[in-house]
C-alpha cells in the first residue's frame, strides 16, 4: 500500500442509533447527533417560552446536561433541588428561601447562608454563594433559567430545561452505541 502511494484511514462513525428491527442511523460526530435529534423532535415539540427556541435547546442539550450532572455529583445535591433553586433564581418574583425549601424539608441557616438536610435520598450541605457560583457555569451555556413552556404533540408542559432534556431522551429513546467500546445513553436519571 505504501509503495503504491495509498494510505487508508478508518473513520468509523461516533454513534449508532438503533430504531426498530434492523434499522440503524450512524452519526459521525456530536454535531450530527444534535442535528439528528433536532430533526426527530421538531415535528412534535413546539417551544412557547420567549428567548429560546428548539434548535438552540437541542444544540446545547449534551453540554448542559453534562454540566448539570457534574454540579449535582460534585456538590452532592439532587437534580430536583438544583432545578427548583434555578427556577426561583430566574424568576422575577421575590422568593422566601424558607418557603422554597419547606416542601423539600431542607433547612436554611441564615448566619452561615447554608442549606442542609436530606432530600431525595441525598444529603445537601451547600451555601447559597457556592450554589450560585455553580449555576453561573450553567449560565455560560444558556442564560435561560425560567421554566420552559412547550407543547409535546398536543399536551402542554412547563419544566426546567434539564427536565425537558430528560423528557425528550425518554420520549424518543435517545440511546446510542458509542464506537469507542461502550454504550451511551445520554443523561437518563430517575427524576421523571
Amino acid at each position: 500500500m505504501i509503495d503504491d502511494g495509498f494510505i487508508y484511514i478508518a473513520q468509523p462513525p461516533k454513534y449508532k442509533f438503533v430504531e426498530g428491527i434492523n434499522k440503524f442511523h450512524y452519526l459521525k460526530n456530536d454535531k450530527e447527533r444534535s442535528g439528528f435529534e433536532y430533526n426527530r423532535v421538531k415535528k412534535d415539540v413546539s417551544i412557547q417560552s420567549k428567548g429560546i427556541n428548539l434548535k438552540q435547546l437541542m444544540s446545547i442539550k449534551e453540554e448542559y446536561s453534562t454540566e448539570f450532572e457534574r454540579i449535582c455529583n460534585e456538590k452532592s445535591i439532587s437534580e430536583e433541588f438544583l432545578t427548583t433553586m434555578m427556577i426561583a433564581e430566574g424568576s422575577d418574583e421575590d422568593t422566601d428561601i424558607d418557603e422554597l425549601l419547606e416542601p423539600m424539608e431542607l433547612d436554611y441557616e441564615e448566619d452561615t447562608d447554608t442549606i442542609t438536610g436530606i432530600y431525595n435520598n441525598t444529603w445537601h450541605d451547600i451555601t447559597l454563594e457556592e450554589l450560585f457560583s455553580e449555576t453561573a457555569e450553567l449560565d455560560k451555556i444558556t442564560s435561560f433559567n425560567q421554566e420552559l413552556e412547550f407543547t409535546y404533540k398536543k399536551d402542554k408542559y412547563k419544566m426546567h430545561i434539564y427536565d425537558f432534556f430528560e423528557f425528550i431522551n425518554k420520549k424518543y429513546k435517545f440511546e446510542y452505541t458509542y464506537f469507542k467500546g461502550k454504550s451511551f445513553a445520554p443523561h437518563t436519571s430517575n427524576s421523571m
